[in-house]
């Protein structure tokens, strides 16, 4: 349970970080022990639960936009600043001696140490001041319904409108604590701690621990020389304008629109954020939209213009067509680029008179119809389809389709006169063999025809020839066979 008020201390006091700076090692100024060096202390013999004389300051000391020359004491370690002189009830300034969270039942008012404290014959309540600092001090304060416990702490008040929080012996073991301070009303609220024991007082919240508040690091923390230091104007949060602080409610509406109307482009969640989007995109580049202020259309990338688009390659038909064309490279084989020719119309060797038909140029006129398609007759057996029911077997379509064949390719086709009735295989064979015979004899009395078309004089004329070689290559044998024997 120690882990778990170490934990609330420390979440409370970096929720609103800074709003008091401790520092150890800070003695009391002890006008109790050391009234010898404060001549002129004042002491008050104050009862149960109640508050001091008014007692006057040495400088005038601002708090929450307040100035104030007086302040008051009560015993369950609280100082209010009375508004003008008289009696001031106490129970509507720490009078309660259980400690409930500060709220509106109170007003500046400081809470070095609020608990439930009594006097007894070694406790007293002083205060001195000098032009550089007013001491309000509590010394050796009893917890009510224990003997033998002491509770010493101090307010310092300097005159730039700060204060500092002081203490030695603190010893409470069966109430609540509070440290903090409130200004004109709850919205100026600083609530440094609240140890709220379980059990314990009158109020009781979510957070309650069981544990006393000597056994906290609170009190760890605090006792035996250490310090609070805040600021005189308050420290606690006002809350009238939310933006004071981020704890207040409303806190991030109050941002939102404050940065909003600083600039629309602070957020999508800004009323306005995309007209002002739009408008910064038409002020980088009038073409970001057609809505933009010098927006033109011929440059807009929806507006298309063939002619200034460059796609990294020649059109060479287009360059033939325009004229334009030259090859910078090479003329493929001639020693000079292309030259186009254009002919007006003056220059034709024909006119076309009203686009009609050339008259001149051709030997006759064109004719106007063109046969643009070859369809081919339909197949009769396709034509004369009709229904599943009139299918051919497969044999006679095949035979159809031979016929068909026939009667497509063999253009010189007529009946034969003679007919030749085979009645067996062996008459058919003999058929066979005689058509053969007779075909090789006509091929043989080609030949022979042939053979006797050429001259005779050119046939001795090459018998004569090869003679004539032959006695050639003789005499050189002979020739060579002499020449070898000499």
């Amino acid at each position: 349970m120690q882990k778990r008020a170490l934990w609330w201390l420390v979440c409370f006091s970096l929720n609103i970080p800074a709003q008091y700076i401790y520092e150890a090692n800070q003695d009391l100024f002890q006008l109790q022990k050391n009234a010898n060096n404060f001549e002129g202390e004042l002491a008050y013999e104050v009862g149960d639960d109640q508050l001091s004389p008014s007692i006057d300051l040495t400088f005038d000391f601002n708090f929450y936009g307040q100035t104030f020359d007086k302040v008051r004491l009560a015993t369950n370690g609280c100082a209010h600043f009375g508004l003008g002189t008289g009696n001031i009830n106490y129970n509507n300034y720490c009078g309660d001696f259980t400690p409930d969270p500060i709220g509106s039942q109170y007003t500046y008012t400081m809470f070095p140490f609020w608990t439930d404290l009594i006097q007894d014959s070694g406790s007293r309540m002083k205060s001195w001041g000098d032009s550089t600092k007013m001491i309000l001090g509590w010394y050796d304060m009893k917890e009510f319904g224990r003997n033998n416990t002491d509770n010493s702490f101090e307010i310092i008040l300097y005159p730039n409108h700060s204060f500092e929080y002081r203490y030695d012996e603190l010893d409470i073991t069966n109430h609540d604590v509070i440290i903090g301070e409130v200004g004109a009303n709850s919205s100026q609220v600083y609530q440094y701690l609240f140890h709220d024991e379980c059990n314990t007082g009158s109020t009781n919240s979510g957070s309650c621990v069981s544990t006393n508040w000597n056994n906290t690091s609170s009190n760890t923390l605090l006792e035996g020389g250490g310090s609070l230091y805040g600021v005189g104007s308050g420290n606690g949060i006002d809350c009238s304008n939310p933006l004071n602080d981020s704890s207040c409610s409303g806190y991030a509406d109050a941002l939102l629109t404050q940065q909003c109307n600083i600039t629309q482009l602070y957020s999508q969640s800004c009323p306005n954020y995309w007209q002002a989007y739009d408008q910064q995109q038409c002020d980088d580049d009038p073409q970001y939209a057609s809505f933009c202020t010098g927006f033109r259309q011929e440059e807009s990338v929806a507006f298309f213009n063939e002619d200034n688009v460059d796609y990294g390659f020649i059109d060479e038909q287009e360059q033939f067509a325009t004229g334009i064309f030259e090859d910078e490279q090479h003329h493929h084989g001639f020693e000079e680029p292309f030259e186009i020719i254009e002919f007006f119309e003056e220059d034709m060797p024909f006119v076309f008179d009203d686009f009609n038909e050339p008259q001149e140029l051709f030997g006759e006129p064109f004719r106007d119809e063109f046969e643009i398609f070859f369809e081919p007759e339909p197949l009769p057996f396709i034509d004369d389809f009709r229904g599943h029911d009139d299918f051919l077997p497969q044999e006679d379509v095949f035979v159809e389709q031979f016929i068909l064949q026939e009667t497509l390719f063999i253009e010189d086709f007529s009946e034969p006169e003679n007919f030749l009735v085979i009645n067996t295989i062996e008459e058919l064979d003999d058929w066979f063999e005689e058509e053969r015979r007779e075909h090789h004899e006509e091929h043989r009395d080609e030949e022979q025809v042939a053979n006797n078309d050429e001259p005779e004089e050119e046939f001795r004329e090459e018998i004569f020839e090869e003679e004539a070689v032959e006695e050639v290559f003789e005499e050189l044998e002979e020739e060579i066979a002499e020449i070898e024997e000499e």
